[in-house]
């Protein structure tokens, strides 16, 4: 069974979960075109256009530092990243798949 939520619902939940500090990721217009970006607040979530690349990139860097080394002489010290630092605020991910259209709903 399918269930439904209203534009409206979707955009006070979305509000919710951004004032208590949660990191909500979706597509955003940004110099004209839509992107996955965090969110100051539902009325920037598009729901019209597709965004023009990958959810992956909001969470996944391009290139991430996985190891430091320093030499001196002949030795050298490797040391792994801190994986803490990767972690930030619980991400909610939102506007994958189909588009919303305007005062309809969005199939959960």
């Amino acid at each position: 069974m399918q269930k439904y939520i209203t534009q409206h619902n979707l955009s006070t939940l979305l509000d919710t979960l951004i004032k208590n500090g949660t990191r909500v990721v979706a597509p955003r217009m940004n110099v004209g075109i839509p992107l996955y970006e965090p969110l100051k607040n539902s009325g920037e979530m598009v729901t019209d256009q597709l965004p023009r690349r990958s959810a992956k990139e909001a969470f996944f860097p391009v290139c991430e530092d996985i190891m430091c080394y320093e030499k001196e002489g002949q030795q050298v010290k490797l040391t792994d990243i801190d994986p803490t630092r990767l972690l930030g605020s619980p991400t909610i991910c939102s506007g994958v798949g189909a588009g919303v259209p305007e005062g309809g709903s969005m199939t959960l």
